[in-house]
């Protein structure tokens, strides 16, 4: 489903790991970062073309689990391209942002409306959102509702055109405004009022 919407073919083969709790992939020295501590609690871990994944008795946790790991998978290797090769090559043009990538890797997946209703809902009542900054469970929850939002106003089959344009222009702004037509601050405008 994923291969026909984004229309790529992956190239490499994918390995999932598939541990019996979070604790034990925590406890994996199997691409261990500096960061790990910064992990997002009940996500899974992406680490090059490896998928590691937690099972802890909830089925519908675990297979959000998968599609949204092959769901960013899928992202990644459409963006960068196909063998890590490529990825390198393109990650020295351009770069995506994390609400750019996680969001679109959970819009796929696709979320529960309410969690990303609540979650806009309370940071327009905070702050006025900054897309640039947001990291981690705030990048997945705010970058899946623009993505939402894009999906609902213009339509659902201009996301990938968008992915493909923004990999050819090597850049965010330029995706959004050769499909749509607006520049990106613009649709963040609209975002908002929605």
């Amino acid at each position: 489903e994923l291969s026909t919407f984004l229309g790529f073919e992956p190239r490499e083969r994918l390995c999932i790991m598939v541990y019996l709790s979070q604790s034990d992939m925590r406890q994996t020295n199997i691409g261990s970062t500096p960061d790990e501590n910064n992990k997002i609690v009940g996500s899974s871990q992406i680490i090059q073309n490896k998928l590691f994944v937690f099972f802890e008795g909830d089925h519908s946790n675990y297979y959000r689990q998968l599609q949204e790991g092959l769901a960013q998978i899928a992202v990644h290797q459409v963006l960068y391209g196909g063998s890590w090769r490529d990825a390198i090559r393109e990650a020295a043009f351009s770069s995506f942002p994390d609400w750019y990538m996680k969001g679109l890797g959970l819009w796929l997946a696709k979320p529960e409306a309410e969690q990303l209703d609540m979650f806009m809902i309370k940071e327009l009542q905070e702050k006025r959102p900054q897309f640039n900054f947001w990291k981690n469970d705030e990048a997945r929850l705010g970058g899946a509702a623009f993505w939402t939002f894009i999906s609902d106003r213009y339509g659902y089959h201009v996301i990938p055109n968008i992915i493909q344009m923004s990999k050819f222009a090597r850049g965010v702004d330029m995706g959004f405004e050769l499909i749509i037509g607006k520049t990106l601050d613009q649709i963040v405008g609209e975002f908002y009022q929605f």
